[in-house]
């Protein structure tokens, strides 16, 4: 079960080993979670609907099993595929997205200000933060911040890799570009430096809460992207390149509804990091309109509880459990 969910929500489900149907939002086919003790039962909260054209079983399988369970749909667009696989209208909810629920992400700025403050970073300079990079995406920004420096010599850097263990590759990166940078897990009090690399795990949404902009890792020179719901709640403008492919939906409707900027390549990403660092009423802008967009996900978890416990009910037991 996700990290965060309500309590009486895996009181409903019973035994990961005994759930009949209540499934993860990632799954791409059912097979999975047959694999991982799931059987095909009465729900599947996945919401999202992904098959590739070339996967005929995987399509047969769900054709198959649609006309009895209920579907928890995230977007209204994954209401009119289930449809197109034979679910009836009374058999969908659309609940929106659990990993997309605001109320499930809670930052606290409290400690990454005061590790600021240890380093001399004061509480008004421009911060760049890039979130869960990947190989490539740290020495791209790195050359971005360079450039960006002239016209802003106060900014400072923060770089969160999503794969701790590269710390020191990027270190030596960053070295040989002529920046310096400490690390989260042993910072150098008072040590004047352009970038603090976060080695730890489970922080980056409090970090978020001190960035001026933040690029979304896995979307430069990887694909697939990270979810930048947690940026957004902490009030922080959004940047990400061009593979987003694993929020495609909600990239899309912050791109459509400004609350996000999507770049293709790196020239495009320094001119826009410098047209928001210039003007605070842009990325201000880009906050309010991408809660905006999360507001249709705003109580997803609970609802998605309260579906499965009102099931759960009319079930002998009271539990989704065989």
């Amino acid at each position: 079960m996700r990290s965060g969910a309500p309590a009486h929500l895996g009181q409903a489900l019973g035994p990961a080993s005994e759930r009949r149907g209540a499934l993860d939002e990632g799954a791409r086919v059912p097979s999975r979670h047959q694999r991982a003790g799931f059987a095909m039962g009465d729900v599947d909260a996945r919401g999202r609907v992904v098959i590739r054209h070339d996967d005929q079983a995987a399509r047969h399988r769900l054709e198959r099993d649609v006309p009895e369970r209920l579907r928890l749909a995230r977007e209204q667009e994954d209401v009119g595929r289930w449809q197109s696989l034979g679910v009836t209208p009374d058999r969908i909810e659309r609940v929106g997205s659990i990993k997309f629920d605001p109320e499930d992400a809670k930052p606290c700025p409290e400690i990454p200000r005061a590790i600021l403050g240890t380093l001399g970073v004061d509480p008004t300079r421009p911060i760049l933060l890039a979130g869960s990079t990947h190989p490539g995406e740290e020495e791209i920004l790195a050359r971005v911040f360079l450039e960006l420096r002239r016209q802003f010599p106060g900014l400072f850097l923060l770089v969160a890799p999503r794969h701790v263990e590269r710390t020191r590759e990027i270190a030596n990166q960053l070295r040989n570009l002529g920046l310096s940078s400490v690390r989260r897990s042993e910072p150098a009090t008072g040590s004047a430096t352009d970038c603090l690399l976060l080695d730890t795990t489970g922080e980056l949404r409090n970090w978020y809460c001190v960035g001026t902009i933040v690029f979304i890792g896995k979307s430069l020179t990887a694909s697939g992207g990270q979810n930048p719901v947690e940026a957004i709640v902490a009030d922080c403008p959004v940047v990400f390149g061009p593979h987003m492919e694993n929020f495609a939906a909600l990239a899309r409707d912050l791109v459509v509804a400004g609350g996000a900027i999507q770049v293709g390549d790196a020239t495009a990403l320094t001119s826009t990091f410098s047209r928001l660092l210039s003007d605070e009423s842009k990325r201000q802008s880009l906050v309010h309109q991408a809660r905006n967009v999360l507001q249709q996900h705003q109580g997803a978890t609970e609802r998605t509880a309260e579906l499965l416990e009102d099931l759960a009910s009319t079930l002998p037991g009271g539990r989704l459990c065989r």
